[in-house]
């Protein structure tokens, strides 16, 4: 693995555990333009 392909994956890495953070969370959803409630709705939805 190259080192700009290792310092990418490290990036996706903070990026995913930053999305644990259900602030974190809400605010990218809001920022696609996706409902709060994200998957849950979804799911609903769906079912």
């Amino acid at each position: 693995m190259s080192r700009e392909d290792a310092a990418e994956t490290e990036e996706e890495m903070k990026v995913l555990a930053a999305m644990r953070d259900a602030r974190v969370r809400a605010i990218a959803l809001r920022a696609v333009g996706l409902p709060r409630e994200g998957p849950r709705s979804f799911r609903t939805g769906i079912q």
